[in-house]
């Protein structure tokens, strides 16, 4: 539900912009415009809106040709996309509306709103109810707006320009990484002063005959369809295009401040104490599961609903996995070898096995993050940002050879850099060992000796790592052939060996069940008490899959118990401040910037705002969806016999 009201605000601007990839395909033509300008809807929702608003037929057909019709061709029926498009469309409409009403309640006790208009402008115009500070004011919505405005204006010619220069792009050919979850790329993050200089020096139009052809051609691609507008002057800031993108970007502003607003509401009901009473209820419910639901729990436990207590007589706990995947051609060869040979010994197929996998080759998956430019410093050739778990300047180089492309560009205000992946090294087995041990610890460590000969390598690691959560997930993202170990909470749970007596079975291959429970020291049933093997362990063993580097990763026992949410604090967390109370209060006033956000304080504050601002959302976008959008109350009215030709026959 969070960013509803702008989400709907990006439709309506991905709607506008679909014009810059129309090309030569005009919407309107000649014998259609009165058609195309029949308005389809009309909207209202109060007497203190001073004018009624209106929808064109157009404005669904351009909807339609940016996204509606690919959802069509994955499946959606055609009516389905046409009435869901007009329904957004009015949604916007709707939602525009009422959060300038509710921005305009001199209703002082209003729990969202408050004084945050301009009382200077009129009501009604938009400008009033955003910010405008100097050009040194750290915010500045407007100018934000005219900018990104403006921006989308010298795209729009870029995209007709003839002959782009593409630069060469030696780079390794990879299959598409997946990022860590919620990573974004840091976007360079422009003065107001710099924006203001940008809008100072206008359109780009004559700076050479190729880019006053391609001005040409969006001022031909407008007219032919209906979007340059009775204002137009020859300059393509007095299109109606322009004002309309202008308009839509000054509007999602609006939307997301009103959701600010709700967060802050929301915010302002959080204590320290009603984050206890959460915590004392999450701990009690845990403290009643059976084994079964315990199993379930580990499952799915997330950083903001962890673990409380373990009230089992059996051990359980968390693995990280990275694998270095068989190829293709070395899975064949097994599968071949086994239909061969149906009456081998256990140890004959583990020792094969073995000489297959021997010629695993790894290397560094990561190319796609480098080529779609995500966070990168080419100094230390690691990973910036949130592309990296380790923030303090150690995070995992990048092995192979990176190639900037535009360096020479540094120096522009939009410059955003361009990578080339030439070369990416390929490490054996025993290289890229050596290599995560010197990273992961320092120094290459002592295998230590196992029965299993399934495992290639055993390692007891019992001396402090720094930052070992943060290395072994920078790993599994450089190198781990298994998608499912990316992006979990503690890596893959572990518990007590099925009981096939009761009709359960295993849920990994046994090899990698059995050694996620010789690191975790889970005993086998009736079997002696085993410990675990060290907090910064790991065994690599082979399974039909190839090379899994099982590490070690938390373990849950009879004696886990945290009772209070301060003990649990405690354990595994770090405050900078002398109380947790204390700690809260800083997290609330940073919370935009919160640089611990894995802490469990914040993600079980920011949970339980989440859930308040859900359901504000919910109710605010409940009433108006039934009073408005579906509603029989005459604010909105829709002719849907003017848009009937655009559904199915």
């Amino acid at each position: 539900m969070r960013r509803f009201f702008k989400s709907i605000a990006c439709l309506v601007m991905s709607l506008l912009l679909s014009v810059t990839f129309l090309g030569g395909c005009n919407l309107i033509t000649v014998d259609n415009v009165r058609d195309m300008n029949q308005v389809v809807a009309t909207i209202k929702i109060s007497d203190q809106v001073p004018e009624t608003e209106k929808i064109y037929k157009k404005d669904i057909v351009m909807a339609y040709m940016n996204y509606g019709y690919y959802q069509e061709y994955q499946g959606t029926s055609r009516d389905k996309v046409i009435k869901d498009i007009v329904n957004s469309l009015i949604s916007n409409r709707v939602y525009v509306q009422n959060a300038i009403l509710e921005f305009n309640t001199t209703d002082t006790e209003s729990i969202y709103y408050g004084n945050i208009v301009d009382s200077s402008k009129e009501a009604w115009d938009i400008d009033r109810y955003l910010t405008n500070g100097t050009v040194d004011a750290e915010e500045n919505e407007i100018l934000d707006a005219e900018y990104s405005a403006l921006k989308d204006m010298n795209d729009f010619i870029d995209n007709y320009l003839e002959d782009k220069e593409e630069e060469a792009n030696d780079t390794v050919s990879d299959t598409v990484r997946a990022v860590p979850t919620g990573a974004k790329k840091e976007e360079k993050e422009l003065t107001s002063a710099q924006k203001q200089a940008y809008l100072t020096k206008r359109l780009d139009k004559n700076s050479s005959s190729e880019r006053r052809k391609a001005y040409n051609r969006v001022i031909e691609v407008l007219e032919a369809n209906e979007l340059l507008g009775k204002n137009y002057n020859g300059e393509l800031t007095s299109t109606t295009y322009y004002e309309q993108t202008l308009k839509t970007y000054k509007e999602a502003l609006l939307l997301e401040k009103f959701e600010k607003c709700i967060t802050t509401y929301a915010k302002s009901q959080l204590s320290f104490e009603v984050l206890e009473q959460e915590y004392v209820n999450k701990y009690e419910e845990q403290s009643k599961m059976t084994a079964s639901e315990f199993a379930t729990k580990l499952s799915s436990a997330t950083a903001g609903d962890p673990i409380l207590v373990c009230n089992q007589e059996n051990t359980y706990g968390y693995v990280y996995n990275l694998l270095l995947g068989a190829s293709t051609e070395m899975t064949d060869a097994l599968t071949k070898w086994n239909g061969e040979n149906p009456n081998a010994t256990t140890g004959e197929q583990i020792e094969k096995r073995n000489e297959i996998f021997k010629d695993i080759t790894v290397k560094d998956l990561r190319s796609t993050w480098l080529t779609s430019g995500y966070d990168f410093d080419m100094e230390t050739m690691c990973f910036t940002g949130d592309y990296t778990f380790v923030k303090n300047g150690n995070s995992l180089p990048f092995q192979g050879i990176v190639k900037h492309l535009n360096a020479s560009e540094k120096d522009n205000d939009d410059y955003s850099a361009r990578y080339g992946v030439p070369y990416v090294e390929e490490f054996t087995l025993d290289e890229f060992i050596e290599m995560m041990e010197i990273y992961l610890y320092g120094a290459p460590q002592p295998k230590v000796a196992s029965d299993n000969k399934s495992v290639y390598k055993k390692v007891e690691a019992n001396n402090v790592v720094d930052d070992y959560e943060e290395k072994i997930n920078d790993l599994l993202f450089a190198f781990s052939t298994d998608d499912g170990s990316l992006n979990t909470y503690k890596g893959y749970s572990s518990e007590p060996k099925a009981d096939a007596s009761a009709g359960r079975t295993e849920k990994y291959v046994k090899e990698f069940a059995a050694a996620a429970r010789e690191i975790l020291g889970i005993k086998e049933k009736d079997g002696p008490v085993v410990s675990p093997m060290g907090n910064n362990s790991y065994i690599m063993v082979a399974t039909d899959f190839g090379y899994h580097i099982m590490f070690y990763s938390q373990v849950f026992d009879k004696n886990y118990n945290y009772p209070e949410l301060e003990d649990y604090l405690d354990a595994f967390s770090q405050k900078t401040k002398t109380t947790w109370e204390e700690e809260l209060g800083e997290i609330l006033k940073g919370w935009d910037d919160w640089k611990d956000t894995n802490s469990y304080l914040y993600q079980i504050a920011s949970g339980w705002v989440n859930a308040l601002v859900n359901k504000e959302y919910g109710k605010i976008v409940n009433d108006l969806q039934d009073q408005h959008v579906y509603g029989k109350n005459g604010t909105v009215v829709k002719y849907e016999d003017r848009y009937a030709d655009l559904l199915e026959a």
